[in-house]
């Protein structure tokens, strides 16, 4: 258990998601010094850069599973047709509905699943308020 409360991922489920990953050309890290100083400035546990994953000693098995699965849309390219803002927003949707399709096959905690329903609304609502600025891209 991590120091907020989180259940930290086991062994064998980390390397079941992240070792495909690797042989597809994922270069995973543990976070350390300016990466990691930056991930607990925003209060993430990990996060992606192209094929490299970086993940905090205490990451979930949410963390991980959303981590691999954004290293497989960037692969893809996925939404690379829009900005910035609008492909990070369409691929954490996507990555959240991925996570709630997966709830039961990795067994994810209760609260990380309520954290994962929240964080959808959280991207649902910013799209809604970029086209109803007129900001968002069809």
């Amino acid at each position: 258990i991590s120091e907020s409360g989180s259940k930290i991922i086991d062994m064998a489920t980390y390397h079941s998601i992240t070792n495909p990953a690797i042989k597809k050309g994922a270069d995973i890290r543990i976070a350390k010094d300016d990466v990691l100083k930056r991930l607990k400035e925003q209060e993430a546990t990990a996060v992606t850069y192209g094929d490299v994953i970086y993940f905090r000693e205490d990451a979930t098995v949410s963390d991980v599973l959303e981590e691999v699965y954004h290293f497989e849309q960037n692969r893809k390219g996925m939404n690379s047709q829009y900005d910035f803002k609008q492909r990070m927003i369409l691929n954490e949707i996507d990555a959240k509905q991925y996570l709630l399709s997966v709830t039961d096959k990795y067994h994810i905690p209760p609260e990380e699943t309520e954290l994962t329903r929240a964080q959808l609304a959280f991207y649902r609502k910013q799209m809604e308020d970029m086209k109803e600025r007129g900001e968002w891209s069809d």
